[in-house]
């Protein structure tokens, strides 16, 4: 049986000089992770060809649930 829960998490996305700057809050289930993955792919949109980094700071509780990570993955 396939229960969908309120989503749980935050993330602030930002993208500066082709490094995207990630802030989250945990703890995170599948449901944030699902919407998480569009706020990536469209702060990509903003990187310029080539070499780029990714900066995580965690905040909160940096636990996630097996669902979310399997769907991270």
């Amino acid at each position: 049986m396939m229960i969908n829960f309120q989503s749980h998490g935050n993330a602030d996305i930002t993208v500066d000089d082709n490094i995207i700057f990630v802030e989250a809050t945990g703890p995170w289930n599948k449901e944030y992770i699902e919407g998480f993955h569009q706020e990536l792919l469209a702060a990509s949109a903003h990187l310029k060809p080539g070499k780029f980094g990714v900066h995580l700071t965690v905040k909160g509780e940096a636990i996630a649930s097996p669902e979310s990570i399997e769907a991270h993955i």
